[in-house]
């Protein structure tokens, strides 16, 4: 079971209010992998793993966590907030050991939530966020409020100069995949 078990994820965009995740295929070891199961917590004493993501895909976009109440909404992602998050694999078997748990500090600023109306028609280039997919290895462009994903820069980006560490600010955060020779 040991050897099913998947390396941590890894961030390919933190921001103030989203941490999209990737994880590497874990081993078959025998059995075809049937799927994955994300847990993530915020970093304090009252918050424990909870299942954030169930399915086949390796990656995942969190903008929430489940509450840790029963029946109560989920808890969105914050800025200025520690989480963690592990990865297990599944097959005909059963499920491996969870990964290492892998940390992620959100940046302070305001949400998109936060941001009011008249705001947003002006700051509409902010509302994109300039990714990288290790997996591809090529940027991508992640629509913050509508979840929208593209490979073109966006119509915002080409009309002001989008890119790393533009005149507007936009920061890149990325999480290189350890080297890990496994």
């Amino acid at each position: 079971r040991d050897r099913l078990q998947p390396k941590p994820p890894v961030a390919s965009c933190v921001s103030p209010d989203l941490i999209m995740l990737h994880w590497q295929p874990a081993r078959s070891n025998g059995s075809a992998i049937s799927g994955y199961t994300l847990r993530g917590r915020l970093c304090d004493d009252k918050h424990e793993f909870m299942e954030v993501y169930a399915g086949n895909l390796t990656s995942f976009v969190v903008t929430s966590l489940p509450n840790q109440k029963a029946g109560e909404d989920p808890e969105a992602i914050e800025p200025a907030k520690n989480y963690q998050f592990d990865v297990c694999a599944h097959n005909a078997v059963g499920p491996s050991a969870s990964s290492s748990p892998a940390a992620f500090l959100t940046p302070g600023g305001r949400s998109a939530a936060q941001i009011t109306m008249p705001e947003m028609t002006l700051r509409t280039r902010d509302m994109w966020m300039e990714c990288w997919d290790a997996e591809k290895e090529k940027v991508f462009y992640f629509h913050r409020l509508t979840g929208i994903k593209r490979n073109e820069p966006p119509e915002e980006f080409a009309k002001e100069g989008g890119g790393k560490n533009n005149k507007q600010g936009l920061t890149i955060h990325t999480t290189p995949a350890a080297d890990d020779p496994a």
